[in-house]
């Protein structure tokens, strides 16, 4: 039995060290063709040098003589409060925000401590 027993762990033993070894030569072969698949990249990418293009057009371009289109409306000064109040006549008495439909006095919320 117990030549058995060291038999059986002599094949697993070897078994492991041909499995690293296997991994070990697996890993190896990768880092070559990495290496060569690098510098065949690197050759084949130096052979694709783009050729200058040639900047001048042989139109000429032309100036747009088209007027500008943005227009500066003057800015009246005022305050924020007149402004909202200015808003607020000029929306339709439909409106839930018109001047007609607001209230003159403080919200009940607004009193509650």
């Amino acid at each position: 039995m117990s030549s058995f027993l060291n038999v059986s762990v002599l094949v697993l033993a070897t078994m492991v060290l041909v499995l690293a070894g296997m991994v070990g030569y697996i890993y190896w072969q990768q880092n070559k063709v990495m290496t060569a698949v690098s510098s065949l990249s690197s050759f084949v990418a130096s052979q694709f040098v783009p050729v200058p293009l040639d900047v001048h057009d042989s139109e000429t371009e032309e100036e747009d003589d088209r007027a500008s289109v943005v227009e500066e409306k003057p800015v009246e000064e005022q305050a924020p409060a007149e402004m909202l109040q200015k808003r607020r006549e000029s929306l339709p008495s439909t409106s839930p925000y018109s001047a007609a439909n607001t209230c003159s006095q403080p919200c009940r919320l607004a009193q509650e401590p």
